[in-house]
């Protein structure tokens, strides 16, 4: 096959899932009537307030929504929701907004407060966008280092047998496919030949959206760190990350009088002692890989890679799992509330999918097992969505 016929196959096969994932995230919509519930109305009430009233304080929003407001010793509604969604949602939903009040200033009858389904929509369908990006970028770095069949079931594999499908197609209006893309960004950037200068600024980027996103996500520095090396590199990579950061840090002074995270001033804790290890990959009670076990033998493989010391990512894909398990086990919120499985690892399904590729890599079990085995398990998580979904009513 042509590198052209590649190219056009794989950006065939990303035009088939950003569909598909489309289709399920307003089929739900339609379904409930909204697209926005959960963490997801404390993400979007950021983005309605900043866009339509210039503000940083939420409290008409939240009370839109249905929750108690509670303020800040500055008079902020608390909301102690990161900014890094609002960063990647405010092009579409400024570019809607402004669609709409235009509509609505030559007279036709279009709803223009932020809140209504057509904006729900624009953030949710630009989070799947963003989501089956991350897929793309995934799937051009498993490229680099296995055939495109196994690259392909492997990258697809994890998406349809894992929570990450939920997080990409049905609660879109959240952070987590957005820190899938920003991780699957750095892992493609770590992976790319390209000039070191760009390299270091695109990591730096990339590694700051990621944490802006989800603050414990800094934990990404260290395979960046160890792989590029102590030197002034990998210095300033930290350093761009850190100004990208900053504006987070100015919003949690402007809005609490101090730059601690807003977590920890609501009295959230850490009992790094007593840590949750095993309860966070194996409870019922949203475990990893008790609700997505596909992910169990994704782990099998990063750690057969690991040993076969060709691919320094795998290995750090282990470090990272342990340490976000630590850090995950010993929040007194382990299980992550209401959310389908483990969703706070979201963030290294890149280092799943290269797992899970080299899984598929090996020759002793026959393919065919593999692919059978690999469909049970999407099927199996395709009905325990539905069933997550129709018990959450």
């Amino acid at each position: 096959m042509s590198r052209s016929s590649k190219i056009s196959s794989i950006r065939n096969l990303f035009i088939i899932l950003i569909t598909v994932a489309s289709l399920v995230f307003i089929a739900h919509t339609r379904v409930v009537g909204s697209a926005v519930w959960g963490d997801g109305q404390y993400y979007f009430s950021f983005l309605h307030s900043i866009v339509t009233r210039g503000s940083l304080n939420t409290d008409a929003e939240l009370v839109y929504f249905g929750n108690s407001v509670q303020y800040t010793p500055n008079g902020y509604a608390v909301n102690k929701y990161s900014i890094g969604p609002v960063v990647l949602w405010i092009p579409f939903y400024t570019a809607y907004h402004l669609m709409v009040s235009g509509i609505q200033f030559l007279g036709f009858t279009v709803s223009a407060d932020g809140y209504s389904l057509g904006y729900q929509l624009v953030v949710g369908l630009s989070s799947v966008f963003y989501g089956m990006l991350g897929l793309y970028l995934c799937l051009k770095t498993i490229r680099k280092f296995y055939p495109p069949i196994i690259s392909v079931l492997a990258t697809v594999g994890i998406w349809v047998a894992s929570n990450l499908f939920f997080y990409t197609s049905v609660d879109t209006i959240n952070s987590h496919p957005l820190s899938f893309f920003a991780a699957s960004l750095i892992v493609y950037i770590l992976c790319s030949n390209i000039k070191k200068v760009l390299k270091t600024v695109l990591l730096g980027l990339s590694l700051g959206l990621l944490i802006l996103i989800r603050n414990q996500d800094a934990i990404y520095f260290l395979p960046i760190l160890f792989i590029i090396g102590l030197n002034l590199q990998s210095f300033l990579i930290g350093l761009i990350a850190f100004l990208i950061f900053i504006p987070q840090l100015l919003i949690w002074y402007t809005m609490y009088g101090q730059i601690a995270s807003p977590y920890l001033l609501g009295g959230e804790k850490f009992y790094w002692n007593s840590p949750h290890f095993f309860d966070v990959l194996f409870s019922s009670q949203n475990g990893l890989f008790y609700v997505t076990p596909v992910l169990l033998i994704a782990v099998l493989g990063l750690v057969l890679l690991s040993v076969k010391k060709i691919n320094r990512l795998a290995g750090w894909g282990i470090v990272l799992l342990i340490i976000q398990t630590y850090i995950i086990g010993s929040w007194h919120y382990w299980w992550g509330g209401a959310s389908y499985g483990g969703r706070m690892y979201i963030s290294l399904m890149p280092f799943f999918i290269l797992g899970l590729a080299e899984i598929f890599g090996r020759r002793y079990v026959n393919s065919w097992v593999k692919i059978g085995i690999l469909a049970g398990l999407s099927l199996v998580n395709i009905i325990s969505i539905i069933l997550f979904l129709l018990n959450s009513k």
